[in-house]
């Protein structure tokens, strides 16, 4: 299961890199666990539906499609993803394949499915806390299957257990404070919901591969989130940082401003990149800053972001 790897700094980035994935209008899912340190919301019958989250995805992941993070879903007794009602992409502590999983919810025939993975040589049955659990050691590493809560569960075997804690009660993504924050300052009626906590080694990694005054402006960053609304061809996005103080909300909102304004002087008089940094708005609510992008398109976003590489290109 790929792993979700976004900073903070790429909150602002992501308005020109188009990095978008949707989601069902919920909150987080209830069976994710609070150790879960990134959580992605998304329903997979909008994204094979709508032509412009596929169009999205395919300009954020060069050679990739949405039908590669549903792959497999679809080795897993033949799903139909399309049936999907929600599903849900999470990842405990370091975010690898072992620590990460999908949790999938629809009118799937779960009889059906336990069928074919015990008549495959390839699964193996087991147990884990009273619930059933297929394993499958696969050269790019294990896959478990298991049933939680009435979801379908897949991904790394120690992810797949911590969801079971949870249908056993173990806490909750609820019991996360960062993360709970973040989704709660989030449009409620977004067709996504992201959010990331943001460790110190992160940050320090953010210091090393990015400008200093930028790293340093958000060396306070706690957590992030991003929510999607998409109400026809309009696109509207508000992205959350947690810091550690109001002090450090407010000398990232400085930072913000001034990249912004690092932006527009690459922009044509009058082009997309104008246009768009026309309709981003920045404000700080005590120890988060929130930026807004409101009413923009798909062929806004993309104009602009073609327009931005030109200008990067050129500039010595």
């Amino acid at each position: 299961m790929r792993a979700i790897h976004i900073c903070a700094i790429a909150l602002i980035l992501l308005f020109f890199s188009g990095c978008i994935l949707p989601s069902q209008q919920r909150p987080p899912h209830a069976l994710i666990p609070a150790s879960a340190t990134s959580v992605l919301i998304f329903n997979a019958g909008v994204i094979l539906a709508d032509p412009d989250f596929r169009e999205l995805y395919r300009t954020a992941f060069p050679g990739k499609s949405i039908d590669d993070e549903l792959q497999p879903i679809r080795e897993i007794g033949g799903i139909d993803a399309r049936d999907a009602e929600e599903a849900a992409i999470f990842s405990l502590e370091d975010g690898s394949e072992s620590n990460s999983a999908m949790i999938i919810k629809g009118p799937f025939n779960f009889n059906e499915i336990e069928r074919r993975l015990s008549s495959s040589s390839d699964w193996v049955r087991g147990e884990y806390n009273g619930n059933l659990v297929f394993t499958n050691t696969r050269p790019e590493g294990p896959l478990a299957v298991a049933f939680a809560g009435g979801d379908l569960v897949l991904g790394g075997e120690q992810a797949v257990k911590a969801v079971i804690d949870v249908e056993h009660g173990a806490p909750s993504i609820s019991q996360n404070p960062k993360l709970s924050r973040i989704f709660s300052s989030l449009h409620q009626d977004a067709v996504l919901f992201f959010a990331k906590e943001i460790r110190s080694g992160e940050r320090e990694n953010l210091s090393s591969s990015v400008p200093l005054n930028i790293s340093n402006a958000f060396a306070d960053a706690r957590a992030a989130g991003l929510s999607v609304q998409k109400q026809g061809a309009a696109i509207n996005m508000r992205g959350v940082i947690i810091f550690g103080s109001s002090s450090g909300a407010s000398t990232s909102k400085s930072a913000t401003d001034g990249l912004i304004t690092l932006l527009a002087s690459y922009a044509d008089s009058g082009g997309s990149v104008q246009s768009l940094l026309s309709k981003i708005q920045d404000y700080i609510q005590n120890d988060m800053l929130i930026l807004e992008l409101r009413g923009t398109t798909l062929q806004e976003l993309s104009s602009a972001k073609a327009e931005f590489d030109r200008h990067a290109e050129e500039k010595p």
